[in-house]
């Protein structure tokens, strides 16, 4: 069976379909002169079937046949596939990767190393043992008392 994308305008999204069950779609929401993509999703029976980018490429290759507005991608899917299809960077609302990243939400792909995580209680102060605050005292009351 081949996917076939089928754009729901009145629901604002794009679905894909294989036969006669929808298994995957993109939702959207407009703003004068742009589209934002805000979530993509697949069946999970049918995921690993490439089905998210047939759904994205075939939305995308929609907007840029209408012509009338340009994307803003919230979805995380759809910014790893924009950033990997410069072929779609055209019609980006913004252009350059960190605008595109900022408009998604994504502070970093990898984590920064920050150095080794400090344990709690290591950082604990040390308090003084009940045998420490009474040993000077004791010494003194020692030599105060005769010894037989």
């Amino acid at each position: 069976m081949e996917p076939k994308v089928v754009h729901a305008e009145e629901n604002k999204r794009y679905e894909i379909f294989l036969g006669e069950d929808r298994v995957g779609l993109m939702d959207y929401s407009l703003a004068p002169g742009e589209i934002h993509l805000v979530h993509t999703e697949v069946d999970p029976a049918h995921q690993g079937k490439n089905l998210a980018a047939i759904l994205l490429k075939e939305s995308l290759a929609d907007i840029r046949t209408k012509g009338t507005q340009k994307v803003v991608p919230v979805c995380s899917y759809t910014v790893r596939y924009m950033e990997k299809h410069p072929d779609t960077q055209d019609l980006l609302l913004t252009q350059s990767r960190k605008q595109l990243r900022h408009a998604a939400g994504i502070k970093r792909t990898s984590p920064r190393y920050l150095g080794p995580v400090p344990c709690p209680w290591a950082a604990e102060p040390k308090l003084p043992s009940p045998l420490s605050t009474l040993a000077p005292q004791a010494v003194s009351l020692a030599s105060r008392q005769s010894l037989p």
